[in-house]
């Protein structure tokens, strides 16, 4: 598990940098409006654009309002058009989740399923968000995290077969170490018990044995 959290967190840390390296950009903006030096207009627009190069195949910075007005995505066909997301399990949409973790704090972690780009799957992602407040814009980073959970089964299995073949080892030399010490204590239990048992029976055979040599010395010398 903890192979995992350790994975877990560098990808977050990843989704955090993207995301103050935007909001320190769109902030720069927000800056130049405030002095007057660029319209609100001028200066949205401008940060739109800058926004729109944090791209890279399915890596980008996505803008929406708090009213779920798409002003940065990938897709520009949802550019300038209300959406609200899909639903969550617990009936919310995307941009409401997006709101509620930003109440409290400017900057969120939000974990959804979501498709990627053309897909039909919905995979775990986690969404980096950075609330400016000046504008009310949302900007959005974020990264599937799918590779993360077949990492981490890859690696469980992994260890839980060399934490058998070790466990095998240790019985097997368990067995060995078992087997020497009952032969240095005279072998088995019961090979033990057989052999005591052998032995009587010799002892027995011997006594009789000299009993009758005695016998028949003591006979011997009465006829003689």
């Amino acid at each position: 598990q903890m192979f995992r959290s350790s994975m877990l967190e560098d990808r977050q840390a990843q989704i955090r940098s993207v995301v103050d390296l935007a909001a320190r950009q769109v902030g720069v903006y927000v800056a130049l409006e405030k002095s007057g030096k660029l319209s609100r207009d001028e200066a949205q627009a401008q940060a739109r654009l800058a926004m729109s190069g944090l791209r890279a195949g399915d890596d980008y910075v996505f803008v929406h309002d708090t009213a779920g007005m798409m002003l940065v995505h990938p897709d520009s066909r949802l550019e300038g058009k209300v959406s609200m997301g899909a639903k969550v399990p617990d009936g919310r949409t995307l941009v409401e989740v997006d709101l509620d973790s930003l109440k409290s704090a400017d900057r969120s972690l939000v974990e959804i399923k979501t498709k990627r780009q053309g897909g039909e799957v919905d995979l775990p992602k986690v969404n980096g968000l950075a609330k400016i407040p000046e504008w009310n814009w949302i900007i959005g980073y974020g990264l599937f995290i799918d590779d993360i959970d077949e990492s981490y089964k890859a690696y469980a299995l992994r260890f839980g077969l060399i934490a058998l073949a070790i466990f095998a080892a240790v019985v097997a030399l368990a067995v060995v170490m078992a087997r020497r010490i009952y032969h240095t204590l005279g072998g088995e239990p019961e090979e033990q018990r057989q052999a005591e048992a052998g032995g009587e029976r010799g002892d027995q055979r011997d006594v009789m044995f000299h009993a009758g040599a005695i016998r028949g010395i003591v006979g011997e010398g009465e006829c003689a």
